[in-house]
């Protein structure tokens, strides 16, 4: 006679990652089951137990047979699932304009699932805008490479970070705005190194080579009456839009006159200012000499000046030109003198009316 053996049944046992088998066991009906350890890994998530019909169960756990036939029903395989909870991040946000100003978001972020930044009102409240700057978004590094997308406040982000309990910076880039310049010349010109704008952070250098004729440059002021101190230069830490305006000083030119031996009895220069102009003496006096005018050549070429008319400019020199003169007198048959007359070299005099002479006639001028 032989002994016939009937195998006890069993269960199946199936660990799965969602639906994807991990491992698989059996165990005799009847007899309790101890649950592996669940080390699945999964991005972004940390392996905590297993799942089943709707139970979450600790790794390690010893299942009893009873256990085992409530989770097989009228079948012999029993699924468990990996439990694998997402794992939970924050944000800490960076101010990024040199200072240490940050804000730690109070709510957690989770992998796999989309998360608010913060908001707009939030940021300006707890963290603070620059002036003279627009925020163009956060970014993971201090410096943004131009390229790789920013994330916008109030915007949804996913899986910032995979590892659990981290703390992910998020660092404002900002770009400095452009604000322009105007410059009121007052009749001047800029000759180079003309500004008409500037950027935040960087500022401006206000042009020097200023010219106005008949003027000296006294520097850019910020008000229109011009008072104050004068302005060189636009900051680095300054925003807005800038107006200046030119402070001219009008030039007084030295006017030099070289009378030659002469005396000038009034009405004598010594200056002039522009716009203004001058009248030249004219009660200019040499013993023995006529006045003809003054040049402005010492050979006394061109033309003779009157005056220094209102438009020129730089210091003047004037030279005073003479010539040899004679006095001829008219006297009657009686010597009464009836005119004098200085007359220059190679000069004529004019003659007196003919003078009358009872039981004459009048014949010529005798000398």
């Amino acid at each position: 006679l032989y002994a016939v053996w009937t195998k006890n049944p069993v269960y199946y046992i199936e660990y799965k990652n969602g639906d994807d088998l991990w491992k698989s066991e059996t165990v005799e009906q009847g007899k309790e089951y101890k649950l592996v350890t669940n080390t699945v890994e999964q991005t972004g998530h940390n392996p905590s137990g297993w799942n089943n019909g709707g139970k979450t169960y600790a790794n390690g756990v010893k299942l009893t047979a009873q256990d085992l036939a409530k989770m097989a029903g009228d079948g012999d395989t029993i699924v468990f699932v990996a439990n694998m909870p997402p794992i939970t991040y924050s944000v800490l946000y960076w101010k990024n304009d040199g200072t240490e100003v940050r804000y730690a978001d109070p709510k957690k972020f989770y992998y796999d699932q989309e998360g608010l930044l913060i908001s707009k009102t939030d940021f300006g409240k707890y963290i603070g805008y620059r002036t003279g700057y627009d925020l163009e978004g956060l970014f993971t590094e201090r410096e943004w490479d131009g390229k790789t997308p920013l994330y916008k406040l109030e915007s949804e982000v996913i899986n910032l970070t995979a590892e659990a309990d981290a703390v992910v910076d998020l660092y404002a880039i900002w770009t400095p705005n452009t604000y322009t310049v105007t410059l009121n010349k007052n009749g001047g010109t800029v000759v180079s190194g003309d500004v008409t704008q500037y950027v935040t952070g960087t500022g401006a250098t206000l042009p020097t080579n200023v010219t106005n004729t008949g003027n000296t440059f006294l520097g850019w002021y910020a008000n229109e009456d011009l008072s104050g101190n004068p302005v060189s230069e636009i900051g680095t830490a300054e925003f807005g839009n800038k107006t200046f305006w030119a402070k001219w000083n009008v030039n007084t030119y030295a006017v030099s006159l070289r009378t030659n031996g002469g005396t000038i009895n009034r009405g004598n220069v010594t200056s002039y200012t522009f716009g203004n102009g001058k009248t030249l003496p004219t009660d200019v006096t040499r013993a023995g000499h006529a006045f003809g005018g003054w040049y402005a050549t010492s050979d006394f070429s061109g033309n003779r000046v009157y005056d220094i008319a209102p438009d020129a400019t730089g210091d003047k020199t004037f030279y005073a030109k003479w010539t040899n003169e004679f006095t001829v007198t008219f006297e009657d048959h009686d010597g009464t003198v009836l005119k004098t007359e200085l007359v220059p070299s190679g000069g004529e005099a004019t003659p007196p009316p003919d003078p009358v002479r009872e039981g004459y006639d009048f014949d010529y001028w005798d000398g």
